[in-house]
């Protein structure tokens, strides 16, 4: 990297990694701690479970989500539950760390990319203003130290790509590269383990590393010799990540993706439904053609369930679209490439991920590595109609920098006013033993974890379809004479219907409140069956 002398140590890659560590975690503490609805439904419900081992005992009490991978959330909850939980800032500080790896792995792919383009003048600064234009993206900033998981889905996707596209400029030749594809699939396939939502990044990073490989002279025999490696790296971690948890949630429910997909499985715990989450789906061939645009103005429920307006997206679109053209208009006049064999890695990956995205999810939060990168393919498009050799390039590359910075709208997903003395306060009366905690109201199972009581049972009341096992379960557990426990927020409505539908009345007279931190207003209330 070209830098200052003043600067001349951050050349080290180690020492532009720890600035960026110490950087995200203090940015994390001044950002406050997480308080997101998630967390309190079930981020710290599903550690607590697969370290009690609860999983063949409670009924899903954290509503459908219950049965999700724990490992991504264990590590937040040992930090705040088990090792510092009377040290809020220093688990927040923690907690953004991988927001500081999510930079330095932008700014090395950023690096990277600037390394291939011809004749870029100072190519460390501005690889360095592409790697923020990403980092500072509306769902990256909203997610500094929150439990959601994307960012460090968002870090093992990165180190997948990085890899290919330091092979491609470098001298390894067919090993290299075989190297290369099967610790890039070891990356993606312990993202999609950890988060399912992040496997629509294999077949994307697949189809990139062919044409990319492709298109820097390899022969055939390699480039499909590292298609097989990424494939097998990617099954290999994703069986080690998640196949274990798979199996566990098979046995128990029928289905190791229970609830979901249960049209497939056909368990007999769940209805033969898919419960896909098609609110974010574009609506109609116009939006979907440009559905970066159509999150510029602020509106919520577009991408996302709070306002997002945002306008990196939709320049990474435009930049794609203009690259696309450009190649196709070279190819058809039979001129030579445009484009260095890493810039079509990064562009095809992109496009392909954001795509198999936009058909299967459309919710900003499961593509935080595509924003990271977008300054990336916005540098790689200026670069590919030569405006990169232009005296100013640097400096309006930093005006955009500050332009979509000051448009931006920062997403608010919760976080505490002010830090307390422990990270999870939780107050509750003891429960009596054998007692069958039935969670009436979402999102409340962060509770759990903290009440105390021999042989407790936890179960949801709500999103249960009568007639399926589930319900019928749920129900005898109610209904087996052992002391019945009601945790609810009194003040949603809904939880009242869900009583009466499994034959429970609350003693109202004999309410206790749970004082928590995370939401006030809870209480635990003896039920009777009727």
């Amino acid at each position: 990297m070209s830098l200052h002398p003043w600067l001349a140590p951050l050349r080290h890659s180690a020492v532009r990694l720890l600035l960026l560590l110490v950087a995200a975690g203090f940015v994390s503490v001044l950002r406050g701690q997480d308080n997101n609805w998630d967390l309190r439904n079930y981020h710290l419900y599903l550690p607590f479970s697969l370290l009690e081992g609860r999983l063949g005992m409670d009924i899903m009490p954290a509503g459908p989500q219950s049965a999700f991978n724990p490992l991504l959330d264990l590590p937040y909850y040992l930090l705040a539950v088990s090792w510092l939980p009377d040290r809020p800032r220093l688990v927040a500080f923690l907690a953004g760390l991988p927001y500081g790896l999510l930079a330095f792995l932008t700014l090395e792919i950023c690096a990277s990319l600037a390394r291939g383009l011809p004749d870029l003048a100072r190519p460390g600064r501005t690889a360095a203003t592409a790697a923020l234009i990403g980092v500072s993206g509306s769902t990256i900033l909203s997610e500094i130290g929150t439990t959601y998981g994307d960012i460090p889905i968002g870090v093992l996707v990165l180190a997948g790509l990085l890899v290919p596209l330091r092979a491609l400029e470098g001298a390894g030749g067919d090993a290299g590269w075989r190297r290369a594809s099967l610790a890039a699939g070891l990356c993606l396939g312990l993202a999609a383990g950890l988060k399912l939502t992040a496997a629509l990044y294999a077949p994307a990073l697949l189809i990139g590393a062919v044409v990319a490989s492709r298109a820097a002279g390899l022969g055939w025999r390699p480039v499909l010799t590292g298609a097989l490696l990424l494939c097998i790296g990617w099954g290999a971690a994703f069986a080690a990540s998640w196949g274990w948890w798979g199996w566990a949630v098979f046995q128990r429910y029928g289905n190791p993706l229970f609830p979901f997909m249960n049209q497939v499985f056909a368990s007999p715990w769940a209805a033969p439904v898919s419960l896909e989450d098609t609110r974010f789906l574009p609506r109609g061939p116009l939006q979907a053609l440009a559905y970066p645009f159509f999150w510029l103005r602020g509106q919520s429920f577009v991408v996302a369930e709070t306002s997002v307006a945002d306008p990196r997206f939709a320049l990474a679109w435009l930049a794609v679209v203009a690259l696309g053209l450009r190649a196709a208009w070279n190819r058809a006049m039979r001129r030579p490439p445009i484009l260095p064999p890493a810039t079509i890695l990064l562009v095809t990956f992109v496009a392909v991920a954001f795509a198999l995205w936009e058909i299967q999810f459309s919710i900003l939060r499961y593509v935080v590595a595509l924003e990271a990168l977008t300054g990336a393919v916005i540098l790689a498009a200026l670069s590919a109609f030569g405006w990169s050799r232009a005296r100013r390039f640097l400096p309006g590359l930093v005006a955009l920098l500050v332009l979509v910075v000051a448009v931006t709208e920062k997403q608010n997903w919760g976080r505490l006013r002010q830090y307390g003395a422990r990270v999870i306060e939780v107050t509750a009366p003891a429960l009596p033993d054998g007692a069958v905690v039935a969670v009436a109201s979402r999102p409340t199972a962060f509770v759990l974890p903290f009440l105390t009581g021999r042989d407790l049972v936890f179960v949801g009341l709500g999103e249960v379809p009568p007639g399926t096992r589930q319900w019928e379960e749920t129900r005898r557990l109610l209904h087996s004479g052992r002391p019945v426990q009601i945790l609810r927020d009194p003040r949603q409505n809904d939880s009242a219907a869900d009583l009466a539908a499994f034959g429970l009345v609350p003693d109202e007279a004999r309410c206790a409140p749970v004082a928590a931190n995370l939401r006030a207003g809870l209480q635990l209330c003896p039920a009777r069956p009727v």
